[in-house]
């Protein structure tokens, strides 16, 4: 049977000694490793007890780095991974979007054609003519901006709005 965690016994026992850390150069292989983890998305605290370093030392190696050995700081270094990783996904990105449009293209003309035709008269069909189109702007870089028009009636206008803006025209021309 062993012994319960909130024992008396447990503070006889020697407290574990971090191998690297206080005082010492870590050695590649561990800040190496710390990286890792940092890019990775894992936070700084978390990441040094994984190591096993203390928390220190991961601070200074990820702020400072160690210009005596060449280690550049592992906050620069995540940086430039990061630039990096971002730089390929815009690439992808480009792609991806490229066929997009070439997808929307082909169905944009589809559903014209069929509606020149008159074969397809569906008013759905037709909205979703508008949809894509507005999606192939919005693909390419341009702003799809939506304007509401409103008839108005001569019930909606009283005689005073028309005082009102007979006055503005008089003082605007005078």
């Amino acid at each position: 049977m062993g012994v319960h965690p909130n024992s008396l016994d447990n503070l006889k026992k020697p407290n574990r000694v971090k191998k690297y850390g206080y005082r010492y150069a870590l050695p590649e292989d561990k800040i190496n490793e710390l990286f890792q983890l940092l890019s990775d998305q894992v936070p700084l605290k978390e990441a040094a007890k994984k190591v096993d370093i203390c928390y220190d030392t991961a601070k200074k190696y990820f702020e400072k780095g160690d210009p005596r050995r060449g280690i550049k700081p592992l906050k620069l270094r995540i940086q430039i991974f990061q630039d990096s990783v971002s730089r390929e996904f815009d690439k992808s990105l480009v792609e991806r979007r490229s066929k997009f449009i070439t997808i929307i293209t082909t169905a944009i003309d589809q559903l014209a054609a069929k509606i020149e035709d008159q074969t397809l008269t569906e008013k759905a069909t037709v909205s979703q003519l508008a949809s894509l189109m507005k999606l192939e702007i919005w693909l390419r870089g341009g702003e799809v901006n939506r304007r509401e028009t409103r008839t108005i009636s001569a019930e909606d206008i009283s005689a005073e709005d028309i005082r009102d803006a007979s006055r503005t025209e008089e003082e605007g021309n005078s």
